[in-house]
Order: C-alpha cells, then sequence, then structure tokens
C-alpha cells in the first residue's frame, strides 16, 4: 500500500504557471504570472485570496527574448525584450489586482532550446538580469532608469574583465 504525503508535510510549495489559479488552488500554492498582456482575472482571484504570485511576464523577463529584431540570438513570441524593458516595469503593478502584498518575488527565466553555449547564455542574460534584480529587489520609489543606466554602463569593464559575453545595447553609455 502507498503512504499519501502531503507538500505541506514536506515543506515544500507547490507553484505552476499562472493557469493553476483557475482551479482555486491552496493559498500555500504559488501561480507564476508568465504572460504578456499583464490581464488576468483568475490571478488576481487568487492574490485576493491570499495566494502569492510569482511574477515573470515574459515580454519583461523572458532571458531567451530577442533584444531586437536584429539579435543573432533568442526568440521573439513574447516581443522584443530590450534593456530598458527588463528594468522599467513594477511587479506590483503588473497585473491589476495582484498588488505589492501578493507578490512573492520576481523570476527571470531563461529557456535554453536554443541557446546552446555559455556565451550564448551570458549574452541573454547580461546586462537585462542585473536589471530584473534590481527591480526584484528594491522599492519602486528607488527605480529610476536613467541612474540605472549610468550604474549599468560601469559594469561593463567587470563583465569584460571576467570574460563575460554580454549585450552592449545601444540604450546604455557604456564605458
Amino acid at each position: 500500500m502507498r503512504r499519501r504525503v502531503s507538500l505541506a508535510s514536506l515543506c515544500k510549495l507547490a507553484q505552476g504557471w499562472h493557469e493553476i489559479a483557475s482551479v482555486d488552488p491552496p493559498l500555500s500554492a504559488v501561480p507564476q504570472f508568465w504572460d504578456t498582456d499583464g490581464q488576468d482575472d483568475a490571478t488576481a482571484a487568487a492574490a485576493a485570496r491570499g495566494n502569492k504570485i510569482l511574477m515573470s511576464p515574459a515580454n519583461k523577463v523572458y532571458l531567451d527574448m530577442q533584444y531586437d529584431p536584429d539579435s543573432p540570438l533568442g526568440l521573439h513570441w513574447a516581443g522584443y525584450v530590450e534593456v530598458r524593458d527588463s528594468y522599467d516595469w513594477d511587479p506590483a503593478s503588473a497585473v491589476p489586482g495582484v498588488g505589492e502584498q501578493q507578490v512573492a518575488g520576481v523570476e527571470a527565466p531563461l529557456w535554453s532550446e536554443t541557446l546552446t553555449t555559455s556565451d550564448a547564455i551570458e549574452y541573454m542574460a547580461f546586462p537585462r538580469l542585473a536589471g530584473i534584480a534590481e527591480i526584484g529587489w528594491s522599492p519602486r520609489s528607488a527605480h529610476d532608469w536613467n541612474a540605472y543606466r549610468e550604474r549599468l554602463a560601469q559594469q561593463a569593464p567587470r563583465w569584460t574583465a571576467q570574460g563575460i559575453d554580454f549585450y552592449r545595447s545601444p540604450q546604455v553609455d557604456w564605458k
């Protein structure tokens, strides 16, 4: 006879794409919002019930999205995601009905079916990952694109010295 074990008894939480919100998951479940339109009534209802929501809108934080139409790597089904796109958004207002108290955090997925080398992964992650991290750990009131792009530009010598392959976005005046 098999013994049934609950996730809670193992100190684990269920997490799934935001579509799980449509089946009224337990409050411990964490829907992950990935869509590009910023609208989802089921996710908003789950947040209102008390579920925490992990924010990863594909048109803001998917690191495998091309920067622009000329990008040699990545996909663009969610749109082109330039450096400013990954920085200049607010997880607490990305989905109506999901406020700051309901946001569990942010995630920047990088799907690797089209990225086959470490250099390709680095190129797609940097510099966007730095901006996504900043919006995830700092309050919205501290977000300032112009100040951020100056700080970001100062990372170029460090990344170059470390051998990190990164995208030199035309939105940043690199050092």
